[in-house]
């Protein structure tokens, strides 16, 4: 019996042990899988801000060449025009 006694904290701290090494193991994995998918939402949002910009670049390229031709278009519409059929050196 007195062996028993003797036993019975070790048994005791080994099964405490036991517990928090389980614990430990659950919160582990737990711990990797967030991490994994936390990397891969991270991975995700990077190639978005990517598109994202792009789109914009291109956006900005295409109202800068808007502008171009509205002055242009502009330029030749504040210029004074005669008509081609009319001109001013008819004798009748």
């Amino acid at each position: 019996m007195a062996e028993l006694r003797e036993v019975l904290p070790i048994l005791q701290i080994i099964s405490q042990g036991g517990l928090a090494l389980v614990i430990f193991v659950i919160w582990y994995y737990t711990f990797k899988k967030s991490n994994e998918t936390s990397k891969e939402a991270f991975d995700k949002h990077a190639k978005l801000s990517e598109n994202l910009i792009q789109l914009l670049k291109d956006e900005q390229d295409y109202k800068t060449m808007l502008a171009g031709i509205l002055m242009r278009l502009e330029e030749k519409l504040s210029k004074p025009v005669t008509c081609p059929i009319k001109r001013g050196d008819d004798h009748e």
